[in-house]
């Protein structure tokens, strides 16, 4: 049986290789309702865990609880046990698929940008700012920005049909025509080109999770006077950090983007979870929100 931590999960990678295990025998704590898959996460795990054994991979697993109420657990896909880690995060009964996919990598930016202190105001005076990358990512981070105010957001991507584009606020730029801004967030994990896009003097952050041997140039942060701030969510977990996403949550269900959410998320039943990690690896053009349904009993 395969188990991430203290809870067992229905898919498994090992050596590159997916398999999606049968419900388990015998009694669960839960029952998985479906899983939001994070593609770079998921990427990694294809790409470069080899000759480990096999392992359970993913971390937001929407569950019922045995009292009924639904949580969205960190906690591998498919998994039937419950954890008491501060970022289990409740969610109102009715609330869509894509809503919650929305909200959960919004809230990747909104709790960290929070730390860092990130104000809107001040780093962003002109009520503009640059992300790069067009994956949930960066759409959560958008999404985030918006909700801070600021009325214009340049997301550097080179896929020019992302849907971000449906977003009034934003304007696609291709990778090779970016004018430098004086705050820019990589939801990549290519730092070098993010400090090519942030003006000198300006405010970087990286919300993109590198390589282990991803290095920049201090020389060049040094000369330009980059402010560059760590933007990885499993930092210390913040007291209000399930707060946050009640507020995330709460701005998406009042937006009136229902049905663009619907549009930007493909759900497939868990049985079919090689189908998705064959399109990550791929690098296919895939909508942001990639999500598996658990739906026996």
């Amino acid at each position: 049986m395969i188990t991430q931590g203290d809870s067992q999960g229905r898919v498994v990678v090992e050596n590159g290789e997916v398999t999606v295990l049968d419900l388990p025998n015998g009694p669960t704590t839960c029952r998985a309702i479906a899983s939001i898959i994070s593609p770079g996460t998921e990427r990694r795990s294809l790409e470069t865990v080899r000759d480990t054994g096999p392992h359970a991979p993913g971390y937001m697993t929407l569950v019922r609880c045995p009292d009924g109420r639904v949580s969205l657990d960190p906690v591998p896909h498919g998994a039937t046990f419950l954890t008491n880690r501060p970022r289990r995060l409740s969610v109102p009964e009715g609330v869509r698929l894509p809503q919650i996919a929305a909200a959960r990598f919004q809230l990747m930016a909104a709790v960290t940008l929070q730390q860092v202190g990130f104000d809107a105001g001040r780093e962003a005076g002109d009520g503009h700012a640059t992300v790069l990358g067009s994956g949930p990512v960066a759409v959560g981070c958008v999404f985030e920005l918006m909700r801070r105010g600021l009325r214009r957001v340049t997301v550097v991507t080179a896929r020019a049909d992302s849907v971000l584009c449906d977003l009034g606020a934003v304007e696609l730029v291709a990778p090779g025509d970016i004018t430098p801004a004086p705050c820019v967030i990589d939801c990549t994990g290519a730092p070098d080109r993010a400090m090519e896009a942030t003006a000198k003097g300006g405010w970087l952050g990286l919300l993109g999770t590198p390589a282990n041997d991803y290095c920049v140039s201090a020389l060049e942060l040094h000369r330009r006077g980059l402010r560059v701030f760590g933007l990885h969510e499993l930092g210390p977990a913040p007291s209000d950090y399930r707060a946050m996403f009640d507020t995330v949550l709460a701005w998406h269900l009042v937006q009136g983007w229902h049905d663009l959410l619907e549009a930007w998320c493909c759900v497939l039943p868990g049985k079919e979870a090689p189908t998705h990690y064959r399109a990550i690896l791929a690098r296919e053009n895939l909508p942001p929100f990639l999500c598996l349904e658990w739906n026996e009993a």
